[in-house]
C-alpha cells in the first residue's frame, strides 16, 4: 500500500500538505526519504503564511484555488473541520489522516528511522532543543521519593490540602483560582492545553488568564507546551515574572520508551497526563493522583448548552471566564470531543502499564468521576499515613 501510494503521489502535479503541526512535518520527512517532494504547505494560522517550513513555503486557504488539480492532504486529525473548506474550491484529490495514517503506525518498526525524525525536528528548532537540555537538572532529582499531582477536579474543594504543605506537589492549568492553592506550597506547575496561550487576547477571559499565569508564585517551576506557549510567554515576557521550563510533545514517541524531558515526549490528552511523565523523569516512586474526575467532556456540553458553572471545578469561575470556555468548547465538533475523552481513559491505562513496568506505584485518591484506569485509594487513608510520620 505504502508503494502504491508514493507512485500515485510521484505522479501529481503539485502536491500540498495541508496542516503545518507534527503529522505534517512526519509526513514531508517520511516523503523526502522516498524522494518525493511537496510543492506546498497550506494552514489556516496565519503566522505560518509565507514562511519556509523544512525548505518548503506556505500558502493561505484562500490560495488553494489557484491549485485545484494539486493533491490536498490534511495532515490533522479533526479533518472533518477542513473539508468543507477545500470541497468550496472544487479540489477531487483529497486525502485525509484515515486515508495515509497507516504510513505512520508502520514507522514504528523502524526504530533508527523514528530517531532520525526526531533529531531533524529539534535541529529545525535550535531554541527548543537548547530548551529541552536544561530540563536535564529535573532528571531523577527526587529520587525514589513521593509527590501529589492535584488535578482541578470538584473533589479538591472538599479535601484537606494544608495535609501537603510539606510533601511535594504538583499543581496544573488554572489552580492558582483556587482558594486551596496556597495551602499546599506547589513546587511544580504545569500548562499544556494550546487553547491557553493565544498571543492576540480577544475577550476579558483571556486577560483575565494571563494575570493568572503572570502571578503564580516566584518559586515556583513552571513547565509550558514549547509549541503552542513559546510564542504566547515572550510577547508577554512571562520569564520576568516565573520560573519558565519547557517540554516538547511529538506523536512518534511510542507509549513504552523511555520518559526523557530533554527531548520529545510522548503526547498526553490532559495536563495530569503531562504531570505524572514529569515525575516519573524527575525519579519519584509513589505518585499519588487528587483532584481528577475526568469531566472535560461535561464541561464541553455544560458550555455548548449555556449551563458552564464552577460545579466541575475546584475554583470558581467568573462570566469572564464562562465567556472563554464558550468560545473555545464549540472549535471543533461534538464528535471530537467524544473521541478525545476516549483517549484520556486509554492514555490512562498506558501510564500505569508504564509504571507498573519501572516499579512505580501510582494511585488515585480522587473520590468519584469517571478514571477507573488506575487503582483508587481514599485520601483520608493517605492522610493518616502522612500524620502518622
Amino acid at each position: 500500500m505504502r508503494e502504491i501510494l508514493f507512485d500515485y503521489f510521484r505522479k501529481q502535479e503539485k502536491l500540498i500538505i495541508y496542516g503545518c503541526g507534527n503529522n505534517g512535518r512526519f509526513l514531508q520527512w517520511l516523503l523526502e526519504r522516498y524522494n518525493i517532494a511537496i510543492d506546498f504547505w497550506c494552514d489556516s494560522n496565519e503566522s505560518f503564511w509565507d514562511k519556509n517550513i523544512g525548505g518548503v513555503k506556505c500558502i493561505s486557504p484562500q490560495r488553494l484555488s489557484s491549485y485545484e488539480n494539486a493533491v490536498v492532504i490534511i495532515s490533522i486529525y479533526n479533518y472533518k473541520e477542513v473539508l468543507p473548506r477545500l470541497q468550496k474550491y472544487q479540489f477531487q484529490k483529497i486525502l485525509t489522516w484515515d486515508d495515509i495514517g497507516f504510513l505512520y503506525d508502520k514507522l514504528y518498526q523502524y526504530p533508527k528511522e523514528i530517531e532520525d525524525y526526531r533529531q531533524k525536528e529539534l535541529k529545525q528548532v535550535p531554541d527548543l532543543k537548547q530548551r529541552l537540555q536544561n530540563n536535564l537538572r529535573f532528571k531523577n532529582i527526587h529520587k525514589d521519593k513521593r509527590c501529589f499531582i492535584i488535578g482541578n477536579g470538584p473533589s479538591v474543594r472538599e479535601q484537606n490540602l494544608s495535609v501537603l504543605s510539606d510533601e511535594i506537589t504538583f499543581t496544573v492549568n488554572q489552580m492558582a483560582r483556587s482558594s486551596k492553592f496556597t495551602d499546599i506550597h506547589t513546587n511544580y506547575h504545569l500548562w499544556a492545553d494550546a487553547h491557553f496561550f493565544k498571543t492576540e487576547l480577544t475577550c476579558e477571559g483571556d486577560y483575565e488568564l494571563l494575570y493568572v499565569i503572570r502571578h503564580l508564585p516566584e518559586n515556583v517551576e513552571c513547565f509550558f507546551p514549547y509549541e503552542s506557549a513559546h510564542e504566547y510567554i515572550e510577547k508577554y515576557e512571562l520569564e520576568k515574572n516565573i520560573h519558565v521550563n519547557y517540554y516538547s510533545s511529538n506523536a512518534m514517541v511510542g507509549e513504552e520508551e523511555m520518559i526523557d524531558f530533554t527531548t520529545y515526549i510522548r503526547g498526553g490528552y490532559t495536563v495530569v497526563q503531562y504531570a505524572i511523565r514529569l515525575a516519573v523523569y524527575m525519579g519519584f516512586k509513589e505518585i499519588y493522583i487528587l483532584g481528577c474526575e475526568c469531566t472535560t467532556i461535561q464541561n464541553v456540553i455544560n458550555a455548548r448548552l449555556a449551563e458552564y458553572t464552577s460545579n466541575t471545578h475546584c475554583y470558581d469561575i467568573d462570566e469572564k471566564e464562562k465567556e472563554r470556555a464558550r468560545r473555545m468548547y464549540f472549535e471543533l465538533p461534538m464528535q471530537a470531543y467524544y473521541q478525545s475523552e476516549l483517549g484520556v481513559l486509554e492514555e490512562y491505562r498506558k501510564l500505569k502499564k508504564y509504571c507498573d513496568n519501572n516499579h512505580i506505584r501510582i494511585v488515585n485518591c480522587t473520590p468519584g468521576g469517571l478514571l477507573e484506569e488506575i487503582p483508587r485509594i481514599s485520601y483520608e487513608e493517605v492522610m493518616n499515613m502522612i500524620l502518622r510520620q
